[in-house]
């Protein structure tokens, strides 16, 4: 199943509203998920997941059953709120690298490195044969347009990976009682 064209959407905060405008061939950008007024195939959510329980209940007006939630997002347990508020959906969970190196605080340099392992956030409610045709069709959509990634058949193996790997942004540094200022420059 070759996917040939699609449609994207973004939504963003204000602050980030001039710079996708400029930077971004996006079809829309709206500030709100509501201000699109239909739903969509694919949420795509790839910001910060500081407080994971407060992002699903804004995307309530552009889902329905058919909706898929692709958790672009470090940590481990993102997938579990948006499965609380949307029982229905598929999620496909993804572990993203991205060479970036931050020499001091506010510029980060992006390099060539770059991947991401997805998989599904199983969901009981949907039919197997469904979410295998989710992940294909969103895998297709990646492959189209030259993304690096692999799909993994338990990616939450990759996450934990990832979590144990970043020391700077894991558990570890609290559970140590260290500072992270030592391991990433220009953080507190």
């Amino acid at each position: 199943m070759g996917v040939t064209k699609s449609r994207s959407t973004m939504v963003c905060d204000l602050n980030l509203l001039s710079i996708v405008r400029s930077a971004h061939s996006c079809n829309t950008v709206y500030r709100t998920p509501s201000e699109a007024g239909h739903t969509f195939d694919f949420n795509v959510c790839a910001h910060k997941a500081v407080n994971p329980s407060a992002a699903p209940p804004l995307f309530k007006d552009v889902i329905d059953d058919g909706t898929t939630f692709v958790l672009v997002q470090n940590g481990v347990g993102n997938e579990e709120p948006f499965r609380n508020a949307f029982p229905k959906c598929s999620i496909i969970s993804c572990v993203t690298w991205v060479g970036a190196v931050q020499k001091t605080a506010g510029t980060i340099n992006h390099t060539e490195n770059e991947d991401m392992q997805m998989g599904l956030f199983p969901n009981p409610s949907v039919d197997d044969s469904k979410e295998k045709g989710r992940l294909d069709r969103f895998a297709d959509l990646l492959r189209n347009g030259g993304t690096k990634f692999s799909v993994e058949e338990n990616v939450q193996v990759k996450r934990w990976e990832k979590v144990r790997s970043q020391p700077h942004s894991s558990i570890h540094i609290c559970l140590q009682r260290r500072r992270s200022s030592g391991t990433q420059p220009g953080t507190p």
